[in-house]
């Protein structure tokens, strides 16, 4: 009996045993649960403050991304502004020019029509239509042969492929180089002429001395030269008109001459804008002329004098109390300051009321001014 009871003690000693071993292993694995949960607790957080950082980084880029139609928009509308301005501003200088080219061409006894037409005519070799128009006033100035025009515009064309200009700018260079009788300035589009030459020449043929020549002989002179010179360049243009260079150097004639007609569109109203401003600016000048005239304007200078003076002597009577000097000079220099004050104050009086009148008529020309940089920057 006593043996059965042991047996039954030592089953139920190892059956005690088993059981706290798995106990002790179910607290393990409790420990490893809730220790990987808090480890995925601080993933997950570690994630949102991921996502969190990532919308901060994005938050400016939508902004951007919102804001980029209207920043768009803006640039586009500047751009827009600055190249009605430029096309106003090229139809204006050609309007110009045009009257320029009939009175020059009156005064050298040349009718409008024959002078438009020699300008058309440059202007078809290739030459902007401002340039055409310079060109043959150039001439005229010089009492050249208006034949020659589209002579030099012709060479004009060749000269530009050596100088890698377009045909407008080499027929600027040449049109220079023949006034000023400058060879290196020709040399650079490939017009190499001797002038002491032509003026031998031409003065042989006049049976005079070289010396003896005339302004406008010698001119005549180095045109001659320069279209002899000529045709050892020509076909250069032709040859080169089928490369994207040249093309491009054109380009900026088709770019002008775009532009130009652009701008006639706003050329009335540009012209009415800035003779509005002109008005504005010399009625200006007329209500200063005036306010000078009946005083007013020596009278506010006296007052702004009479401010400067007055601060002086407070400060002086002030430094003096602050330095613990004897009071009386302090207060006489204050009395001489509100003594002054009298004075000031009439001044004052008489400036305000001209200032006064300044700011209506300030207003009214800020209210043109702004109608005419609103018109020059565009909407």
């Amino acid at each position: 009996m006593s043996g059965d009871t042991d047996l039954i003690s030592l089953g139920i000693g190892v059956d005690t045993s088993a059981v706290r071993g798995a106990t002790r292993d179910l607290d393990a694995m409790g420990h490893s649960a809730r220790a990987m949960a808090g480890q995925v607790g601080a993933a997950e957080a570690a994630c949102l403050r991921a996502v969190r950082a990532i919308e901060t980084m994005l938050n400016p880029m939508r902004l951007l991304r919102d804001l980029a139609p209207v920043v768009g928009l803006g640039f586009a509308t500047w751009k827009l502004g600055q190249l009605v301005q430029e096309a106003t501003n090229l139809a204006a200088r050609l309007e110009t020019l045009d009257i320029v080219l009939e009175r020059v061409g009156r005064s050298s006894g040349f009718t409008g029509r024959q002078v438009a037409e020699a300008a058309i005519g440059v202007q078809k070799m290739g030459i902007t239509m401002a340039e055409s128009r310079q060109t043959v006033i150039a001439l005229l100035q010089a009492q050249l042969d208006l034949a020659n025009a589209t002579k030099l515009a012709r060479i004009a064309q060749d000269a530009a492929v050596i100088g890698n200009l377009n045909s407008s700018q080499a027929l600027n260079t040449l049109i220079h180089g023949i006034k000023t009788a400058q060879i290196d300035v020709l040399r650079t589009i490939g017009i190499t002429v001797n002038f002491e030459q032509s003026y031998a020449k031409l003065a042989a043929q006049l049976n005079k001395a070289a010396g003896a020549l005339s302004e406008q002989e010698k001119a005549t002179a180095r045109v001659n030269a320069v279209l002899e010179q000529g045709k050892l360049i020509a076909g250069a243009y032709e040859a080169a008109m089928g490369t994207a260079s040249k093309q491009l150097q054109s380009m900026k004639r088709y770019v002008e001459d775009t532009l130009t007609r652009l701008g006639e569109l706003f050329t009335p109203a540009f012209t009415a804008a800035v003779f509005r401003a002109a008005d504005a600016m010399k009625s200006f000048e007329g209500w200063l002329t005036a306010l000078k005239e009946n005083g007013t304007i020596a009278a506010v200078a006296d007052g702004l004098a009479a401010v400067v003076n007055n601060v002086d002597l407070l400060v002086v009577a002030l430094g003096t109390v602050f330095a613990g000097r004897a009071l009386a000079p302090a207060l006489a220099g204050l009395a001489a300051f509100v003594a002054n004050l009298v004075t000031m104050r009439a001044a004052l009086g008489t400036g305000m009321t001209a200032l006064a009148a300044f700011e209506a008529a300030a207003a009214g020309m800020r209210g043109v001014l702004t109608g005419v940089a609103g018109f020059l920057t565009g909407p």
